[in-house]
């Protein structure tokens, strides 16, 4: 589970296992030796075949096929169903991990919505399509009326301040379908 980039021929590096989560501590030695991972629980997934957006660390991934485990960066229009967060990039066809709960480094847009980001602030998909932004966190601003729209994007909370076009980690805590 290495931050490194999948390739090959594609095929899963463990084809039973699709779909399969994995709970590991700090501890671990698979998040010990890293020094980008946290503990968390994380599910094995293939990469959409077709998906436009190129596939990278800390882009948020939705699902394409939540029955076969088929996951995309790009995102839906209207409701996102959102699967986790990369932790390795995953070529298209491929196979990887998102991570869907612990903390993880997520990838926010290149300017966040919130005017000073701050720990403990809501972070959610950034919702912008393609583009720059595509797959990306935002911290929406504090005198935004939460609506049932921002609602369905919510990722987590905001571990450290979120920097525009950077990645910082973030305590997941969406909503996921028990699959």
């Amino acid at each position: 589970m290495a931050g490194g980039t999948y390739t090959g021929t594609g095929a899963a590096d463990y084809p039973s296992q699709v779909g399969s989560r994995m709970v590991l501590g700090n501890d671990d030695v698979q998040i010990k030796n890293q020094t980008t991972l946290f503990g968390g629980e994380y599910q094995y997934v293939q990469m959409y075949s077709s998906v436009t957006s190129t596939p990278a660390v800390g882009l948020i991934a939705f699902w394409q096929s939540d029955t076969s485990y088929v996951v995309t960066t790009d995102e839906p229009t209207g409701v996102s169903d959102i699967a986790g967060v990369l932790v390795s990039a995953v070529t298209k066809g491929n196979y990887g991990w998102v991570q869907i709960e612990g903390k993880v480094n997520v990838a926010f847009r290149a300017t966040i919505g919130k005017a000073t980001p701050a720990i403990g602030d809501y972070v959610t998909c950034a919702a912008l399509g393609a583009g720059a932004d595509n797959a990306k966190a935002d911290v929406v601003a504090d005198s935004t009326t939460y609506t049932t729209v921002i609602a369905r994007h919510f990722l987590g909370i905001a571990v450290t301040a979120p920097t525009s076009g950077a990645s910082s980690p973030v305590r997941l805590s969406f909503s996921r379908k028990n699959f």
